[in-house]
């Protein structure tokens, strides 16, 4: 962490602090234990989430499958939403 408070030392929030902070607040919701381990990081996304862009734009509840499964193999892609196979 940087004197701004920022992970880029920016004076304010960039991409960086956005995608960590929506990581972190993912990793709390399927594994809360893990906090303890590194609890100034869980308190900077804790941060992140009380600034306004935040606020506006609340992660939705969702139901995370069982650890170590691939989302695909719970909810299958659509035939026309597959990518083509290359030639």
């Amino acid at each position: 962490m940087t004197q701004s408070g920022w992970l880029a030392g920016t004076a304010r929030m960039t991409q960086a602090d956005i995608t960590t902070a929506v990581v972190v607040s993912f990793v709390v919701l399927v594994r809360p234990e893990l906090a303890d381990l590194v609890p100034n990081l869980f308190a900077f996304a804790a941060r992140c989430e009380e600034q306004p862009a935040f606020l506006r734009a609340p992660m939705p509840p969702s139901q995370p499958g069982p650890p170590g499964v691939w989302i695909g193999a719970l909810y299958p892609v659509a035939e026309t939403q597959k990518t083509p196979p290359r030639p």
